[in-house]
C-alpha cells in the first residue's frame, strides 16, 4: 500500500465520521484478529499518531492482543 493509498483510506475513514482515535482501534482489531503482522500495526497506528510505549513494545504478541482487548 503506498502512502498515498493509505491517506485515501484514512480521509473516507474521517468522512464517514470516523476519528483517530476511531480508525486506531480499527487497526487494533485488524492485529488482533491475525489480519496484519506487528510491524504493519505499529506502522498504521503511528500514522494516525499513537504508538506503543516501551512496556507493551516488549510483549510477545500474545500479551499484547490480551492487553489490547482490555
Amino acid at each position: 500500500m503506498t502512502k498515498e493509498e493509505l491517506d485515501q483510506i484514512i480521509a473516507s475513514e474521517h468522512a464517514l465520521g470516523y476519528t483517530d482515535e476511531d480508525i486506531a482501534k480499527k487497526f487494533c482489531l485488524a492485529f488482533i484478529d491475525g489480519k496484519m503482522n506487528r510491524a504493519v500495526f505499529e506502522e498504521l497506528m503511528a500514522y494516525v499518531g499513537y504508538y506503543l510505549s516501551d512496556d507493551y513494545k516488549k510483549l510477545s504478541d500474545k500479551k499484547l492482543k490480551k492487553c489490547l482487548l482490555k
